[in-house]
C-alpha cells in the first residue's frame, strides 16, 4: 500500500521549505506476510521491519513503533531518541515474557527526527536510512549484520 503526500514545513522542521514524504511497504518475494510497521508523523519518521524467519516479527515491529511513537522526544535529541529505541527493545522482550508474541521475536528499527536543518537517527539492524539531496542518494546508516561485517573486513565484496 503506497501513500504519498506533501508536508509544509513548520517551525519544528525546515523554515520556508516543502518536505515531501511518503511511505510504502512490500512483503517482498520471500515472505508470505508483511512484518513492517511505520510512523510518518513529522518530525518523527520510523520504520520497523520484523525479523523474517523469527517468531512473531510483526508483533515485535508493532510494539517497537508503538513505544517509539509514545516516547520519542519532541525535538532532534539523538540521545533521547536512542533511549527510546532501547525502551522499545525492552518492551519487546517483556511482551514475549508476558506471552504476547513469542520468545526470540525481534525487529530492525530506523527512527529519525528532522527538525529544521538537523537530522538525528537511531538505528539497529539492517533497515537503512538514506538522504536524497540534489538527485543523489547517500546511505546514512551502517547495517548491523554479518554481511556488513564481512564487507568491512574485506572478506566479501558488496556485489
Amino acid at each position: 500500500m503506497a501513500k504519498h503526500s506533501a508536508y509544509r514545513s513548520t517551525e519544528r522542521t525546515r523554515r520556508g521549505s516543502i518536505t515531501k514524504f511518503g511511505s510504502r511497504t512490500d512483503v517482498g518475494s520471500v515472505r508470505e506476510q508483511n512484518e513492517d510497521s511505520l510512523i510518518v508523523r513529522p518530525p518523527l519518521f520510523v520504520v520497523a521491519d520484523g525479523m523474517g524467519g523469527h517468531a512473531a516479527g510483526e508483533v515485535a515491529s508493532e510494539i517497537a513503533v508503538s513505544t517509539i511513537g509514545e516516547l520519542a522526544p519532541d525535538h532532534a535529541d539523538a540521545e533521547a531518541l536512542g533511549r527510546t529505541v532501547e525502551e522499545a527493545n525492552r518492551d519487546i522482550i517483556n511482551a514475549a515474557i508476558a506471552g504476547q508474541g513469542r520468545e526470540g521475536m525481534g525487529t530492525t528499527v530506523t527512527a529519525a527526527i528532522l527538525e529544521r536543518n538537523r537530522l538525528v537517527i537511531a538505528q539497529v539492524g539492517d533497515s537503512r536510512a538514506y538522504l536524497l539531496h540534489n538527485g543523489e542518494l547517500t546511505q546514512l546508516t551502517r547495517d548491523h549484520s554479518l554481511m556488513a561485517n564481512m564487507i568491512e573486513a574485506g572478506q566479501i565484496t558488496p556485489e
